[in-house]
């Protein structure tokens, strides 16, 4: 029998994580604008190369050097972050249809959309020496569509 690659607790984690995102009000009666496409689709490099979403701070460093234990298991490290991103006594990072953040801003702000609040916990994650990354998911969107 093979054994599943994810922790249950990463699991369970990544599941309250998601839940925020399933909340959001999908419109896809955008409305073509053909000028703002050409300056996206007409761009010859990255224009915010500069911007690492999930890069931390020395503070952010020092706020989990303090909360979180170095020697702990994998599994209560991802419950210790869990709490510190939403427990009422630590950051209470609340959910924001805002534009989406980078790990440092989430910090600052104590809020963010889904991916903002992604963006915080795989930095967060990879700084405490476990593997967490982005990963594409396939669903359908009200049953009309498929985003990839």
């Amino acid at each position: 029998m093979k054994q599943s690659l994810l922790h249950p607790s990463l699991v369970l984690c990544l599941a309250l994580l998601g839940t925020s995102c399933s909340i959001i009000n999908i419109n896809i009666d955008f409305l073509d604008d053909p000028n703002l496409e050409s300056a996206v689709l007409d761009q010859d490099g990255d224009l915010f190369a500069h911007i690492v979403p999930i890069e931390l701070n020395d503070e952010i460093r020092n706020y989990i050097d303090s909360n979180i234990r170095s020697n702990l298991a994998p599994a209560a490290k991802i419950g210790k972050v869990r709490e510190l991103m939403f427990d009422s006594q630590y950051l209470n990072i609340q959910y924001s249809t805002d534009q989406t953040f980078t790990a440092v801003e989430v910090f600052e702000r104590r809020s963010g959309n889904c991916l903002s609040v992604i963006n915080f916990y795989i930095g967060v994650i990879r700084y405490l020496g476990l593997d967490a990354s982005f990963q594409t998911v396939k669903l359908a969107l009200y049953g009309i569509a498929e985003v990839a």
